[in-house]
């Protein structure tokens, strides 16, 4: 672009080359400036927020389980794996209402009943909160 060429001023008047239009961002004592807005008007600001992972530890906070019977009428199994502690299990519906929430206690290589029977057929998706903040997420169908 030719900044030296005839620009409107914003008055609906043309000068030559008194109102010089920047495509990208120009700065004048560190303060940035867009598209030719300048001392007479307020800067246009835009925030962005960058969520970065800090550690491959905190990469690694979810893990998978496979609950069975799948689709199951009245409970599931839970394998907990090598893990000991508490956790809370929920199961949501497809809207994303909590149709179910557990508090439980367990030991290595347990697995958990949970009793489903008082939910009504469908797909759901479940998920098991540790108490060391991972997380696992699982679906179920219940068919009856």
């Amino acid at each position: 672009i030719d900044y030296t060429s005839t620009q409107d001023d914003g008055t609906g008047t043309t000068t030559n080359g008194s109102h010089l239009q920047p495509s990208i961002p120009g700065s004048s004592d560190a303060t940035y400036y867009l598209n030719g807005f300048g001392m007479d008007a307020g800067p246009i600001a835009i925030s962005i927020h960058m969520d970065w992972v800090s550690s491959v530890e905190e990469a690694v906070k979810e893990i998978t389980i496979n609950p069975y019977p799948n689709p199951t009428a009245n409970e599931i199994n839970i394998p907990v794996g090598n893990r000991n502690g508490a956790a809370t299990i929920e199961i949501f519906d497809i809207a994303g209402k909590l149709v179910i929430s557990n508090s439980v206690t367990f030991s290595n290589n347990e697995t958990l009943t949970v009793d489903v029977s008082t939910i009504n057929n469908g797909s759901y998706v479940g998920k098991m909160i540790f108490e060391d903040g991972t997380t696992a997420k699982f679906n179920v169908v219940i068919t009856r």
